[in-house]
């Protein structure tokens, strides 16, 4: 869980997603790119046991070793891509400008401009990060 949880503070702060689709696509690829790194432990512990003692089922186990690296791969770049065009898209569409007082006070001179109010930064809360999910235990029927 620490992992992930670095994994996906990086990406936060790299992707600053701001709408709850970004916000999953992100957690798409963070849990891809999580699992890859898992994928490659994996593959490694099968290629020692591979050197000890070479059996067929080491290299039935890389070959799902290879389809769940590629697939994972994909849902990385898929999501990442998902996400950049999310972004584009948001940022691609008209903002709304702020309404400013154009009334004068009262006590200004005639000549002067009103003046601007400065604009009000507020920050946003950063974001949750992502529930983790566990699939429901089953009970030992036997």
């Amino acid at each position: 869980a620490e992992e992930y949880d670095y994994l996906w503070c990086q990406l936060v702060a790299e992707w600053r997603p701001e709408t709850p689709t970004e916000l999953l696509y992100l957690e798409t690829a963070a849990t891809s790119q999580w699992l890859l790194a898992r994928v490659t432990r994996s593959e490694r512990n099968i290629f020692e046991d591979l050197h000890v003692e070479p059996e067929e089922k080491y290299y039935r186990q890389l070959a799902l070793v290879v389809k769940q690296r590629t697939q994972l791969e994909r849902s990385f770049r898929t999501a990442i891509q998902d996400l950049k065009t999310a972004q584009k898209e948001r940022r691609s569409q008209p903002q709304a400008q702020p309404v400013q007082a154009t009334a004068k006070p009262a006590n200004m001179p005639a000549g002067q401009p009103a003046p601007v109010p400065a604009p009000v930064y507020v920050m946003s809360a950063p974001p949750e990060p992502p529930p983790i999910f566990c699939a429901p235990t089953n009970p030992d029927t036997r």
